[in-house]
């Protein structure tokens, strides 16, 4: 029945023994004899498996190139939350067809991997997975590399710890630094659940990707720097009017005192009095100074001027200009610090940090206590720590000084005067030099602060 045969060409896809397809396109047409009658079908096939190769090509690249399009949107409005690190892992996810993307952040300082982000359904998971020291994590090999990483099975690779690979199924990944000028800033796992073989497309597309959030990650903390600059800004203010207010006001009132009485105060009272307006000054001077730094370090300007000198000469030099303070109040500096010990540092920076730590320790320390200074040693990092007897901090304010750096300005034990931007700067100095200010606090028990800086050289012989 000639009625039933198609005249249209049709497509038709076929397989062979090994499973490759191949697409022809069949063309049907009715052979007649001489009276016209149908006789017979001529039946011819045309191989167009290139042509719809290049076909599916294209498809899958405008399909691509959309969700990336989607993918770089998303990005651009990015919200440092939740929801938004899982929209973005997700569309990646969609983007390569994998079973699994992990974005994860790099900490310079501390070399550690950071877990960020991850699927909505594996989330959780992620975010709350702990590195143990010791252990290489893909994204630290990625960084290492600098260019994206294959790995074709995990259970058999140098590139990631095997009790990393334990805890998760992922089979086949692939690695994608995030790197935005020489800043790095983390790296994606693209996974399968299953051995897979990455095609050179599927790397081409995961390094596109990978730059649109690494440059969505650059903005997010671009603008929580911006933040904190703005929060520190206020809270600067906010306690420079209080630093400021106060000596202000006692030195306008013990000079209006001193005119009004001049001829009834005595030359020891005279004495006494500019002693006192001396000392008032000094800590003005040191609150300029502070206010100076502050604004040295948020506009770049400060710059690290390293040089080799032995800690113990430099802890030496700041206890004899405190000499006098520690005097006063009969507190005894006691010094324990190992001579062998050479530091690359800026030794004036240094030297401002350890001089506010040591003068803190005296101003809140009770008559006839110890401030304690000494040092410690090992493998890459230098600890320098001074320790009081003082008055203490409490819970309240030891959490705001390390969530915010500093806490409002308190009189020391002999009702001392001073400055709360003392701490906001040590910090600032010691970050400076790639280390971190410890703090640990006990009231009516005394505080110990503790220098850890990098160790950049070796001891002497």
């Amino acid at each position: 029945n000639t009625n039933n045969v198609p005249h249209e060409a049709i497509e038709a896809k076929l397989f062979t023994k090994n499973g490759i397809a191949h697409y022809f396109l069949w063309k049907n047409n009715l052979l007649f004899d001489e009276n016209g009658v149908v006789n017979g079908i001529l039946s011819s096939g045309l191989n167009i498996t290139e042509l719809k190769q290049a076909q599916n090509l294209l498809t899958d690249k405008e399909l691509k190139t959309s969700r990336l399009n989607q993918l770089s949107q998303l990005a651009l409005q990015m919200q440092d939350e939740k929801n938004s690190w899982i929209k973005l892992s997700e569309k990646l996810q969609e983007l390569i067809q994998c079973d699994v993307v992990y974005i994860t952040t790099w900490d310079e300082n501390t070399k550690k991997a950071i877990p960020l982000a991850a699927p909505a359904e594996i989330y959780d998971f992620y975010i709350n997975y702990t590195y143990k020291p010791g252990q290489k994590s893909l994204t630290e090999s990625v960084l290492e590399k600098g260019e994206a990483l294959v790995i074709q099975n995990t259970e058999d690779t140098e590139h990631i710890s095997q009790d990393i690979s334990n805890d998760f199924k992922t089979k086949s990944g692939l690695g994608l630094p995030m790197i935005v000028g020489e800043k790095k800033l983390g790296a994606i796992l693209v996974g399968f659940n299953s051995y897979h073989k990455f095609s050179a497309t599927e790397v081409e597309w995961g390094i596109l990707a990978a730059n649109h959030i690494a440059l969505a990650l650059h903005k997010s903390l671009l603008i929580n720097e911006l933040k904190k600059i703005n929060e520190d800004k206020d809270r600067f203010f906010t306690m420079l009017s209080h630093d400021l207010k106060s000596p202000f006001s006692g030195i306008e009132h013990l000079i209006s005192f001193m005119a009004e009485n001049q001829e009834a105060l005595s030359d020891a009272e005279l004495s006494e009095m500019l002693n006192t307006l001396g000392e008032s000054t000094k800590n003005l001077n040191v609150l300029i100074d502070n206010m100076l730094s502050w604004s040295r370090l948020n506009r770049g300007l400060m710059k690290l001027n390293p040089e080799h000198f032995a800690l113990s000469e430099l802890v030496e030099d700041v206890c004899n200009l405190l000499e006098n303070q520690a005097r006063e109040k009969k507190i005894i500096l006691n010094k324990d610090i190992d001579p062998s010990i050479n530091i690359e540092a800026d030794r004036e920076i240094l030297k401002a940090v350890l001089r506010n730590l040591i003068s803190n320790a005296i101003k809140f320390s009770y008559s006839g206590a110890h401030v304690n200074i000494k040092s410690k040693l090992n493998e890459d990092k230098i600890a320098l720590i001074v320790a009081d007897e003082g008055i203490g901090i409490t819970n309240e304010h030891l959490e705001k000084l390390r969530k915010n750096g500093s806490i409002p300005s308190q009189p020391g034990t002999a009702n001392e005067t001073g400055t709360g931007l003392g701490l906001l700067i040590i910090q600032e100095f010691v970050k400076l030099h790639k280390g971190q200010l410890l703090i640990q606090s006990e009231p009516q028990a005394g505080s110990t602060f503790t220098v850890e800086l990098p160790r950049h050289t070796k001891t002497y012989s």
